[in-house]
């Protein structure tokens, strides 16, 4: 196993790599399929749990169109095709009886839960300095790879405390620690490729540290998730990894405070 999810990391880690360098149109057609197969994925964990039914076709009406509509108007055109998709989630709990009120809000989670956090990837990928986007991706990837594979590591070799042990028995205090390490390790490696782009070293380890204490509550986030569900992983995409999800579920909580990070120091 520990071979097969060597190979599969190392082969997603060089698409990765190729579509953030060819940009454009590669890694805006990426994104879109990404959000689906997460998309899928969080359904069926939904699906999973005590019997309940997602309302399925709303959230793919939802997530196929909600990053071109970015594309082409922004943040008003993500907000009103959110809020057109939790007034059809509300109706269809109202007309139909397959449909109760946990199907609703359940759903409503699955829109929100990666949706709303892709849109800040979309952001990043839409940046006209090319090296400017390329840096911020690399940034929030770096960070999250960094951090868990610390976290893993230091873990494994001096773990004793548990940090969380009613959603993760595994992680501990000190793969914490090693974590946020990591997180300052992985943010800084990239300011330094990129020259830092006009913004203090200071700042970028400043960055690591809160990236690298946020990657951790966003792999608990996702534990909770699956622990509320039933189920050991989101999906079996990736061999040895679990999903899409499993993969991005630190990356996509801090694309957040990546974005922020990068509009006050450079003005993206």
């Amino acid at each position: 196993m520990f071979i097969t999810r060597t190979i599969v990391g190392l082969l997603a880690a060089a698409l990765l790599l190729g579509v953030v360098l060819l940009h454009g149109v590669y890694i805006q057609v990426a994104v879109v399929v990404a959000a689906l197969i997460m998309e899928y994925e969080m359904i069926k964990t939904i699906k999973a749990g005590d019997k309940i039914r997602p309302i399925e076709p709303v959230l793919y009406l939802v997530s196929l169109p909600l990053p071109f509509m970015f594309y082409c108007f922004g943040d008003t055109g993500a907000l009103y095709t959110l809020v057109g998709g939790l007034i059809v989630l509300l109706l269809c709990g109202i007309t139909c009886k397959r449909y109760g009120m946990e199907s609703v809000c359940y759903s409503a989670f699955a829109m929100l839960y990666p949706q709303i956090l892709l849109l800040f990837f979309y952001k990043m990928v839409l940046v006209e300095d090319v090296a400017q986007s390329q840096m911020m991706i690399f940034l929030a990837f770096a960070a999250a790879i960094c951090e868990d594979t610390l976290a893993y590591y230091v873990g494994r070799l001096f773990g004793k405390h548990k940090l969380c042990p009613n959603l993760s028995p595994k992680k501990t205090v000190e793969g914490a620690a090693g974590g946020l390490v990591g997180g300052i390790i992985g943010t800084v490696a990239i300011a330094l490729i990129f020259a830092n782009r006009g913004v203090h070293i200071g700042w970028y380890v400043l960055l690591g540290a809160v990236l690298g204490v946020l990657c951790q509550f966003g792999d608990l986030a996702a534990s909770m998730v699956k622990r509320h569900f039933g189920v050991k992983d989101f999906g079996h995409l990736l061999p040895g990894h679990g999903g899409l999800m499993d993969r991005l579920d630190s990356t996509i909580f801090i694309l957040p405070v990546v974005w922020l990070f990068f509009l006050y120091t450079t003005g993206v």
